[in-house]
This record gives C-alpha cells, structure tokens and sequence, in this order.
C-alpha cells in the first residue's frame, strides 16, 4: 500500500529537469507549455453570476498539447486539483497553477485547475459535488480534442475541496444516457488523492466551537452543525459512502491516496480538529474493508498513504504515486515527455525518464516517425506500437524502476515529430507510444 518509488528520485529529476522542488505558493508555468482557461458548463454566459465558477485553468506537460491546436495525438494522464476553503481564486483571463499541477506537468500529466460553485446560505457541500462532476464529464465529452486520456482521471481534493473529491468519487455517478455525448459521459474519477478532509463526521465533537457555523453550512443547511444528528452526520460521511456501494450504485471505486498527517492524538466524537491525522486512518479503514469484503484487493494493494510529517508539501509523492499508478495499471512502462532544445542550426540532445520498470532491467527507446506495429521476438501477443522502430538508447533500471534515456538530435531535425516507445523485451513489457515534435 505504501509509495514503492525512491522518495528522493522524483525531486531530483525535477531538479534535472529545471522544476526543482514544488513551490508551496502558485507560480507561472514554463512559456513554453501550453495554457488556457474552459468553460466546464457551456450553458453558463459570461454575464451569469455563476459563470467564473465553471472556470478552469488548463496545464500541458512540455511539448504537449491539444489535438484541436495541431498537436500530434497522445491521451494524457490528468491531474485535476480541488482547491480548499469556500471561495474561488481564478478569475477570467488568469491562468495560474499551484505547486501539484506544477509538480505533475514535466512527468507527462495534463493539469487541470477548477473554480467550482461556492456554497452560499440554503445550499451544501452536494452543489460543489455537482460542479465537479460536471468537470469531468466535460473533460471525458473532449477527449480527443483535448488529448486527454479518459480512463486515466486523478481527481486530488484538499480540505474541503477534499470532503468535494469523496462526494464525486464515492457517491453518485452523474451519467445520463439520454442526456446527449457529454452527460451520458461517467463523472466518477478512476484515482482519487484526499488530502486531510473530514471523513467521518461522527467523529467530530458536538461543540466544535468556531467551524459550527462553517460545517453546519457545507453539511446541514438551515442548522447548526450541533443541531445534526448522529444519523445526519454518518450520512454525509465519505466512510459511510466508500462501505455502501449499493446505495450510490458504485460499481467502481477508484483507487485511493490518503494524504494526511499520521501523528496525533484525537479520538472519535471528541475531534475538533476538521484536518486531524485521525480521518485519514478511518479513510484507510474503510478503504481495507470495502477490499476484503467485496473482494477486490487493488483497492488496498494499490492505495496510497503519504505522510505530512514526512512531506509537508506532498507535491511530489502525490505526483510519484500517480506515475507508479498510471505505469503499473498501463502495462509497466510510462514515458515521461521529453527533455531539452534542439537548435535548427546545432541540435542538441534530449533526455527521456521512464517509470514502471522492472528493476534491474535492461530498457531499450525505440523511434520512429510513423506507427505501426511490430511483433517482440518471445513476447506472444505483445506488439509494439512504432513501424520500423529505430533503437537509439539503452538504460537500465534502478531499484526505484526508472530509467534515464539521452540521445542526440540534429538540427535538421527541429520542428520534426518523433514518435517513441521504451521496450523491456526480456519481461514483456511496453510503455505507451510518446509524440514529440522537437522545438527550442
């Protein structure tokens, strides 16, 4: 259950990379990604009040890009970040990202960052759930266009953007099927990543002083949060949610981090502290629960648990964990996009990261400008994804399953595609096929 690459690997390869280690206060992208803003609810005009809570700011990882803008085809992995208290920060025309879409853009995630709606008097913590389920049918609706992998949505929540992802995870699916191409689409993410949101509301004590009017708002609208009884408070308890499929009709629950800090000292019904180590325990107790009882021990096998004490800005072992997921749920291999200019006149030499590797292995990067398929020689059924593929770097992996590749390029070369593929032909394994088109 516990994050198996090198803890110390990632930060160093974003140092490698010119990223160094996450910034703890939101900061521009590197120019040369490719940014912008959607509109998740296109019935929403821009002289609507709610119009700037369907914002979203977009992150493309170096070299990448939408489809729809020319970019050569290639679903991403997408991180989408939640954030928390009650009010907004993106506003139209500023596209700006915190330290988890940054961290995650370099190793290949597209990063999308969410305004969603602010719950007013009358209203609970179910509206924002809706907004952001409302996201992801949008992102699943331009997949193509967007170049954005589908079965291959994070959805990180912190805070109360936290108790927002346990809603959109956990509860209800919002696909119609006669609600047209975007609403039939499924609005429950395939990984969920919790950072210190209040899981089990039971355990939170009667009088919790200054936030009862704050929880009373999110959880129970018209009363106080005293005024909510046991019953009310298990209800709206994401443990509660996670051990009751039936009553939501999950027939899937995607695989789950807790991020949380695991030292403390509260205990249940006499917590007032809405951000205590002890809800992320409960989140894994019932994550292991719902495993043993249903049978399906990826839920436990490939669960997370990232230690605040250890990390205090989690940036980087959320990021590692969603590599190790999308590596190993993939098929074992991941390539991380490209790495370094290449002059029209002088060239240069660029570096690949590959994660997912058996370690120890021997990994071979193969190229080609077009796709195909090739048979691997004592692989059956396994067929690589590039015609006439070119071997032009070898590494091995180290114990943390990540291999560095580097190569020369020349200048007659920029602004070419190259199309890539790491291959592990002793064990049979392949990662996805990576396009990048050389530039400065």
């Amino acid at each position: 259950m516990l994050i198996t690459l090198q803890p110390l690997l990632l930060g160093a390869l974003l140092a490698f990379r010119g990223v160094g280690p996450p910034p703890s206060s939101p900061q521009e992208p590197l120019p040369s990604q490719v940014r912008f803003q959607i509109q998740y609810d296109t019935s929403k005009s821009p002289s609507d009040p709610d119009y700037l809570e369907t914002l979203a700011n977009v992150l493309y990882p170096p070299g990448k890009g939408p489809s729809s803008q020319g970019f050569p085809a290639e679903p991403l992995p997408v991180f989408i970040f939640l954030r928390g208290g009650n009010g907004n920060s993106i506003e139209l025309g500023e596209v700006t990202f915190g330290s988890q879409v940054l961290s995650a853009s370099p190793f290949g995630f597209l990063g999308v960052q969410p305004n969603m709606p602010v719950i007013e008097n009358g209203e609970d913590y179910t509206l924002a759930v809706d907004g952001v389920a409302r996201l992801i049918q949008h992102l699943r609706w331009r997949a193509v266009e967007l170049n954005l992998d589908p079965q291959r949505i994070f959805l990180i929540g912190r805070s109360f953007g936290c108790v927002v992802a346990y809603g959109v995870a956990y509860r209800f699916d919002f696909a119609d099927s006669g609600g047209g191409p975007e609403l039939s689409q499924s609005s429950r993410p395939d990984y969920l990543v919790a950072r210190f949101g209040p899981s089990h509301l039971p355990c939170i004590a009667p009088d919790v002083t200054i936030l009862a009017p704050t929880l009373g708002l999110f959880f129970f609208p018209g009363q106080s949060f005293e005024e909510g009884s046991f019953a009310d408070r298990q209800i709206h308890s994401p443990t509660w949610w996670l051990r009751n499929p039936e009553v939501f009709s999950r027939d899937r629950t995607p695989i789950t981090c807790v991020v949380y800090r695991q030292t403390y000292t509260d205990t249940c019904a006499t917590n007032t502290d809405v951000h205590s180590g002890l809800f992320g325990d409960l989140t894994l107790a019932a994550l292991r629960e719902v495993a043993d009882q249903t049978g399906n021990r990826e839920l436990w096998t490939k669960a997370g648990a990232i230690d605040l004490d250890q990390h205090p800005d989690p940036s980087v072992p959320v990021t590692q964990w969603g590599i190790e997921r999308v590596a190993e749920d993939g098929g074992g291999l991941h390539l991380a996009p490209p790495m370094g200019a290449v002059d029209p006149v002088l060239g240069g030499t660029v570096s690949m990261f590959g994660f997912g590797a058996v370690p120890g292995a021997t990994v071979t990067l193969q190229r080609s400008k077009v796709p195909g398929s090739t048979t691997l020689p004592g692989c059956s059924g396994l067929t690589g994804g590039l015609a006439a593929p070119q071997a032009i770097a070898t590494a091995v992996a180290n114990s943390g399953g990540a291999v560095e590749f580097a190569f020369p390029v020349a200048g007659a070369e920029f602004g070419s595609v190259d199309l890539f593929q790491a291959v592990d032909a002793t064990n049979c394994e392949l990662s996805q096929v990576s396009v990048h088109r050389y530039g400065q």
